[in-house]
């Protein structure tokens, strides 16, 4: 199964996405992408501290986005279905007290930074 939360800004979606991963993660296994490059605030609604995300865990943004689709999946270790959430490096993966496992793509942590938007595909 597989849910996505989307809605303009302060509408309360990392409130009800922690609230919602609480409640499946009683009865399945269940992990978060926080793949909004703005807001911070989800790994701090979930408890957790955030990881390294994975797009500083593939390099910085330029030479990723230099690097072809294919490149970055294998990076990750995937293959030509794509990349699986077991493929991903724990070094980028915090898991709260009740299991809930959190991912974070990447963040825009500076004026002029540019856009994380194809780390999201």
């Amino acid at each position: 199964m597989k849910i996505m939360v989307c809605g303009k800004g302060s509408s309360g979606k990392s409130v009800v996405s922690v609230l919602m991963a609480r409640a499946l993660a009683k009865e399945r296994w269940v992990f978060l992408i926080d793949s909004d490059e703005s807001n911070v605030l989800l790994p701090k609604r979930l408890g957790v501290e955030p990881l390294k995300p994975l797009a500083e865990y593939l390099g910085d943004k330029e030479s990723v986005f230099r690097r072809g689709e294919a490149d970055v999946i294998r990076a990750l270790g995937g293959s030509s279905e794509g990349v699986r959430l077991n493929d991903l490096p724990l070094e980028c993966i915090s898991t709260s007290s009740e299991g809930v496992k959190l991912v974070t793509v990447g963040k825009v942590r500076g004026f002029g930074e540019g856009c994380t938007c194809p780390f999201n595909y």
